[in-house]
């Protein structure tokens, strides 16, 4: 008894059952739309259409940013203030020993890791919704050729 629940829970994973999702979902999607009249549809079309597209020029424009910010030297100066985080000595009460100066570079470290994984964790969501998107684009574009032919 115990296995076949965990089977059974461990089986929405399997290959086979997320299959059988995405056709049940597709099913609805095309369902949905195919209760729609001609003016609904070309209605949804086009707004799915732009919202796509949008997203492509925002994914576009974000790639583009990160690519020249990475060219432009925007990294290196995030290395020369590790440095400098390192190096930094001083006189008197300015002086910073070495054991804070490896902690502050610790916790630079650590900030600059976390925000590289949210952002890359942003990016992969937003492929997701773009992928959701463009599905139901496909979607809609089948029942447009459905309902001419």
């Amino acid at each position: 008894m115990i296995r076949q629940q965990i089977f059974g829970k461990l089986s929405y994973f399997m290959r086979e059952k997320r299959e059988i999702r995405k056709c049940s979902e597709y099913l609805k999607y095309k369902n949905h739309f195919l209760k729609l009249n001609r003016d609904e549809l070309i209605s949804c079309f086009i707004s799915t259409k732009n919202k796509y597209e949008h997203q492509k020029r925002v994914l576009s424009v974000v790639l583009a940013t990160i690519i020249f910010s990475g060219l432009g030297g925007v990294w290196s100066m995030v290395y020369d203030f590790l440095v400098r985080l390192i190096s930094v000595t001083g006189s008197g009460a300015n002086m910073i020993d070495g054991e804070t100066a490896f902690y502050g570079v610790v916790v630079a470290c650590i900030l600059f890791g976390i925000i590289i994984v949210f952002a890359l964790a942003a990016i992969g969501l937003y492929l997701s919704s773009m992928k959701d998107v463009h599905r139901e684009l496909l979607i809609i574009e089948e029942v447009r050729k459905e309902k001419n032919s």
